[in-house]
């Protein structure tokens, strides 16, 4: 079995607000209080609050090119791996051999 390597391009995303069109919705550093499902943000311009399945800001890493036999250097350099980036990783593959993304 041999091993395949891609780049991996990091994109910053926000939500924009809902209410106002012009502010970014902020998660509040208070969610640990949040009774509902979800994490509640505020506008960082008009001070609308909503609720948000997941964080913003956060990071979507995306990959930049397709699988690819690594280089020699790549091939000795150290390995950062964690479940969470295997499980993300493997999940775009899925989606690019099923044809759901193009790279």
């Amino acid at each position: 079995m041999a091993e395949k390597v891609a780049e991996v391009k990091t994109l910053a995303v926000y939500m924009q607000c809902n209410k106002c069109k012009n502010g970014l919705m902020i998660c509040k550093e208070d969610f640990y209080r949040r009774g509902k499902v979800g994490f509640p943000h505020e506008c960082n311009i008009c001070g609308h609050e909503e609720m948000y399945p997941r964080m913003y800001p956060c990071q979507r890493a995306v990959l930049a090119e397709g699988l690819r036999e690594p280089t020699e250097a790549e091939k000795k350099g150290g390995i950062i791996q964690s479940s969470v980036h295997s499980a993300f990783l493997a999940k775009l593959v899925e989606e690019k051999n099923n044809g759901k993304i193009d790279i």
